[in-house]
């Protein structure tokens, strides 16, 4: 008859089932999982879609020098990546600058050199009928909620006609974080327009970034669960 014996085994790396090569593996996924959380895509912000109501016409010849400024509040921390907004193309197609600048009290700084962003839409690429266009940020910010940021648009000085690009909005005031502000000079200081109704289509986008200790937490539990999945049956009874 044959007598069967309770057997420790020995916690070697192959009845562990963690060789070096699985525990690199393991190691290396985590740091994969969490580099993706910290990658993760932009997600909508802040948006005003009505694009029916107004035009706002860019211009910079003689008397005529109108910059425009959509104020907006941000509501998700994490980085800034991209925006959009509505504009049509005029005639001609002039390109027009763009700036992301900060605001005292809701009012755009008139100081240039306090932008945080800063571009170039190229005027061939907008749509004469009118479309959003959309512009990712060559270097992401950080923002935080409450934030009180401006889109501002404008046209070239050395362009000379008079109606260059228009960026299309509604008069209705839906958008309850900002409103639209002009000026008539590009160092200027900025005014309200139409006692704040004015808003600007446009949509910004956040990338949020995952704390350090959640992404050490989650890391750290990943390694937990694959330990106690491999030693789940550490006792073995072999037959003598």
């Amino acid at each position: 008859m044959k007598t069967l014996t309770c057997r420790r085994r020995t916690r070697s790396g192959s009845h562990w089932g963690l060789s070096a090569s699985r525990v690199s593996g393991l190691a290396f996924g985590v740091l994969a999982l969490l580099a993706g959380g910290a990658h993760a895509a932009p997600i909508l912000d802040q948006s005003q879609e009505n694009t029916a109501g107004v035009s706002m016409g860019i211009c910079t010849a003689g008397n005529c020098h109108f910059e425009y400024a959509q104020v907006f509040t941000v509501g998700i921390a994490g980085d800034l990546t991209n925006f959009d907004i509505f504009l049509d193309q005029g005639a001609p197609a002039v390109d027009v600058l763009w700036d992301i600048r900060p605001t005292v009290l809701g009012v755009p700084v008139a100081d240039n050199a306090s932008t945080l962003a800063s571009g170039t839409i190229l005027g061939s690429s907008l749509d004469p009928l009118g479309s959003f266009y959309s512009v990712l940020l060559a270097s992401p910010f950080a923002v935080t909620v409450g934030d009180v940021l401006a889109l501002s648009f404008h046209a070239s000085p050395e362009v000379t006609t008079t109606f260059v690009n228009e960026i299309r909005g509604t008069a209705t005031n839906p958008y309850p974080g900002g409103a639209i502000y002009r000026r008539g000079t590009a160092t200027g200081p900025w005014s309200l327009q139409s006692g704040g109704s004015l808003d600007a289509g446009f949509r910004t986008y956040v990338q949020v970034v995952p704390e350090p200790a959640t992404s050490s937490l989650v890391g750290l539990g990943l390694l937990c669960m694959a330990f106690a999945r491999k030693r789940r049956g550490g006792l073995a009874l072999p037959a003598n």
